[in-house]
């Protein structure tokens, strides 16, 4: 489940003569020298970015990769640990003290359906920007990033890796939570420094984050037909035909976007506060069980998140 790591051990975590191990250690290799005359080694070890200068050692890359030399597969909590202990070794470092400046929880969703499809039941979340794109739906802020991409083409563009013959003919959802920057995971385990050890540690409470996320984003359910049971309770024809109106406009997610351009134009600059009640209405119009069930896709995709990470920590 975890994919892109970033980490940093101080210069004082290291051995000596550190950096003339790295360079004897590391045939390609290139250094940068900033204007004040300091040096940076900057190399890649196995498919690990590496920098050495003055403010640490830096180490970033897919995890999963390098555990199973693809990131098509998934590599369960032993793996991962192993394949740190190994690159540890390998490098002469105690990594498992490392602190960890980003971490990336991801798994890859065989669909029923093309990837895109899927897109459109997923809706707004809470404090971020949510931007479709052709082959990938992303929500971010400054502190976190959530994607959701088509796997298979995205392999194909960038041609990093073999794609088995029979995935390359399958639909692969990715879906991946960021924490982009160290204080969010810090307040999210309620640790000063997080290490290597820490996410560890913590490894079900993080997968558990992956799937959680993904629960609260708010979901686009189908109206249902006209049923004289809307008649039975006091507003809620007048809430069906709201739901037709969102429908007839081209669904919630059109609406969200109409309300972002206004939002720019600056239609709310008098009154910010009606952005979050005109969301909180729409959420509980498409949330209602008299009014709208849950789309096949939505019911599909979510079950299939939630036993992957119930297998991720196993």
């Amino acid at each position: 489940m975890i994919d892109t790591i970033r980490i940093k051990i101080e210069l004082n975590q290291l051995p000596e003569n550190y950096y003339s191990f790295l360079q004897s250690k590391i045939i390609r290799k290139r250094y940068f020298t900033n204007e004040f005359g300091r040096t940076t080694l900057i190399c890649n070890y196995e498919n690990f970015y590496i920098t050495l200068g003055l403010t640490g050692l830096f180490i970033t890359g897919s995890l999963t990769r390098y555990v199973k030399g693809n990131t098509l597969e998934t590599a369960y909590k032993d793996e991962l640990f192993n394949g740190l202990l190994r690159l540890g070794i390998d490098l002469m470092i105690d990594i498992m003290d490392a602190k960890v400046l980003r971490l990336d929880i991801a798994g890859n969703i065989l669909t029923k359906k093309p990837v895109e499809e899927y897109f459109s039941i997923l809706s707004s979340f809470k404090r971020t920007e949510r931007f479709r794109h052709t082959n990938a739906l992303t929500y971010s802020n400054s502190y976190r990033k959530i994607l959701f991409y088509n796997k298979i083409k995205q392999l194909q563009i960038k041609r990093s890796q073999n794609i088995d013959q029979i995935l390359k003919d399958n639909n692969v959802l990715r879906y991946e939570y960021r924490f982009c920057k160290t204080n969010t995971l810090q307040r999210f385990l309620s640790i000063n420094d997080v290490t290597v050890h820490t996410i560890f540690d913590n490894y079900e409470k993080l997968v558990n984050s992956w799937v959680d996320n993904y629960l609260s984003i708010d979901k686009s359910n189908e109206p249902k037909f006209f049923d004289e049971k809307v008649f039975d309770k006091k507003g809620m024809f007048y809430k069906q035909l709201q739901l037709e109106g969102i429908k007839a406009l081209g669904g919630m997610n059109m609406i969200l976007e109409m309300i972002d351009i206004s939002k720019k134009k600056g239609a709310f600059n008098k009154y910010p506060n009606q952005i979050t009640n005109i969301k909180a209405r729409l959420r509980s119009l498409m949330n209602n069980p008299v009014l709208v069930k849950i789309s096949a896709l939505n019911e599909e995709l979510t079950s299939k998140i939630m036993m992957f990470g119930f297998y991720a920590t196993q």
